[in-house]
């Protein structure tokens, strides 16, 4: 499944919607950075539910993800970040960062459905319980960067208790009311989804890797691969 949403859907880079035309607008008492910002988490948050839905569906179904419902997901996704940087006129703290941020998300799908079990569409006895997790990662995963662009909106700290107390919630009943192919696995599937709303949340504030050069890495871009150079957002290698 490595790279399925970026092959499939093509989010290597930017594609402008065609026929959007939107006038800079700033809400009253929120600066257009925090907005822009704000918009494109809530993109993000709407792309990986979609994405997982699908997901879920396909192993339920134990058939493969259906491109062109994963590329309406995509045009979803594009036309938001697009829509976002339009109205921020420059103001974003980040630019044309679609394909990078749709990069890191199909990883942490990838990553998600690997803890899960293999990619959708293995089918057996235990598709039922594995469609259930899949939908619930993705409803995680939602409320993490919709509580994130809330918090960049108000200026206040994330609160995303709820996302990790329904998370715990409905994972024990998947597991304690049918047979599933894998159990226990909530807390990597969680954390999976953590460090992918961490990256992107960094990446859309303008900031990059974790203030320091670790081990391999060329720049502090959040790359542990030597000689990987760094991404537009960080300090040029």
């Amino acid at each position: 499944m490595a790279s399925r949403w970026i092959d499939l859907v093509g989010l290597a880079g930017v594609a402008l919607v065609a026929g959007i035309t939107v006038p800079p607008t700033t809400a009253a008492g929120l600066d257009p950075a925090p907005k822009c910002e704000a918009a494109k988490l809530d993109a993000s948050a709407k792309v990986v539910r979609c994405v997982a839905n699908l997901s879920s569906q396909a192993i339920r179904k134990a058939e493969a993800v259906d491109p062109a419902r994963l590329a309406r997901c995509s045009s979803r996704f594009d036309e938001g970040f697009t829509k976002a940087e339009l109205r921020g006129a420059g103001s974003c703290p980040t630019q044309g960062d679609a394909g990078s941020i749709g990069a890191i998300l199909d990883d942490c799908v990838d990553t998600v459905v690997a803890y899960l079990g293999g990619a959708p569409g293995a089918g057996g006895t235990a598709a039922r319980c594995q469609s259930g997790k899949a939908k619930e990662a993705g409803k995680y995963a939602q409320c993490r960067f919709k509580a994130a662009a809330k918090a960049v909106k108000t200026g206040s700290v994330a609160d995303d208790t709820r996302c990790g107390t329904k998370l715990s919630e409905r994972w024990a009943r998947l597991e304690t009311g049918s047979s599933c192919l894998t159990s226990g696995d909530r807390t990597s599937v969680a954390a999976a989804i953590d460090a992918c709303h961490a990256a992107v949340a960094a990446a859309l504030g303008g900031g990059c890797g974790n203030g320091s050069l670790d081990a391999g890495e060329a720049c502090d871009d959040g790359n542990t691969t030597g000689g990987d150079g760094c991404s537009a957002q960080c300090t040029t290698e």
